[in-house]
């Protein structure tokens, strides 16, 4: 069975939700709302979080390749400073999360996804892809094209149009491949904080201080209300319909 959010799934449905599609969305919300307890509920529950080693920030690479580069040109000429902010530290998040397990994944390839996930909600690209009816789908698809440009395989792009499309899934497990899985983590944090207290929080601190928020929660909230009112079969429209809007009003952020 094809899952929520990938390569075929997009492809097939543009990002239409079916009802089993719904059903599986359903029980992924339950297991963030596990998550969205208070950590000494956790803890009791034997769920808590566990805590990393500090990292230095400064040691986190930016690929220096002209893809990259380009990426982040891209990202900064079409996205407001809010939403590029966003993406920046969407990037040093999945970094630092993924430091506790000492993952090995395609640098360039997690970075420019994190750069160009949320290329869906710009200007630029809303609402101009027909075959997209979600903007993580549309963001999917403009991300594989600036790659296909830039001369990577048919098989590492279709890589990067699926981590961009699952990132808007409730979870999206390691199967799923190194980078989504930390496309979706580093996302979920700056967004509604999901797993934060397994940051040191200088570490923390110093990802906020480098890319500051902006005001994010209020511009994201707008933008999404407005894919929800012109997408209502889109999985973010349904996801708010389970209060996902709440969770990124009460993200621990001072935003």
């Amino acid at each position: 069975m094809e899952a929520v959010g990938s390569l075929a799934w997009s492809l097939r449905t543009g990002g239409r939700l079916g009802r089993r599609d719904k059903l599986r969305l359903t029980a992924q919300a339950m297991l963030v709302r596990i998550g969205a307890l208070p950590s000494k509920l956790r803890d009791r529950l034997g769920i808590g979080a566990k805590s990393v080693a500090r990292v230095d920030m400064d040691r986190i690479r930016i690929p220096d390749t002209r893809a990259a580069s380009e990426a982040l040109d891209l990202c900064s000429a079409v996205s407001s400073p809010a939403l590029r902010n966003h993406c920046l530290r969407t990037y040093l998040w999945g970094c630092l999360l993924s430091s506790a397990r000492s993952m090995s994944f395609d640098e360039e390839l997690f970075y420019i996804a994190s750069i160009l996930h949320d290329l869906g909600l710009t200007e630029r690209h809303n609402g101009k892809e027909r075959r997209a009816h979600c903007f993580a789908v549309e963001g999917a698809y403009a991300a594989r094209a600036f790659a296909t440009a830039r001369g990577w395989s048919e098989a590492r792009s279709d890589t990067l149009f699926e981590a961009i499309s699952l990132h808007l899934n409730v979870r999206v497990d390691l199967s799923s491949g190194l980078e989504a899985h930390l496309l979706h983590q580093g996302a979920a944090l700056d967004v509604i904080g999901a797993r934060l207290e397994e940051i040191a929080p200088a570490d923390s601190q110093a990802v906020l201080v480098r890319h500051p928020r902006l005001g994010f929660k209020r511009e994201l909230h707008e933008a999404i209300k407005l894919q929800c009112h012109a997408r209502p079969q889109s999985r973010v429209n349904f996801l708010y319909g389970l209060g996902f809007g709440g969770l990124i009003k009460r993200a621990p952020f001072a935003d």
